[in-house]
């Protein structure tokens, strides 16, 4: 949670997303890229290297809450 805190306080992720270009078709787009940041800075910054384990931290409670989303249901809180 610490991590998470400080993350919004300097605004990592919203400035990271802000600078680099999002060239994904929007239609199809289901996480933004500032979600997308966040989720692989936290995983990094966790010692989980590979970006395969956010398949299995989407249903870790405490990963989901986070990154912004509601613990039970997936939906975002902010």
């Amino acid at each position: 949670m610490l991590l998470a805190i400080t993350e919004r306080y300097f605004g990592l992720a919203e400035k990271l997303a802000r600078v680099v270009a999002d060239r994904r078709d929007p239609m199809r787009v289901v996480h933004r890229l500032v979600d997308r940041f966040r989720a692989r800075m936290f995983t990094i910054c966790c010692k989980y290297q590979d970006a395969g384990d956010l398949d299995h931290l989407r249903s870790d409670p405490a990963f989901k809450l986070v990154i912004g989303r509601l613990p039970a249901s997936g939906d975002c809180w902010r």
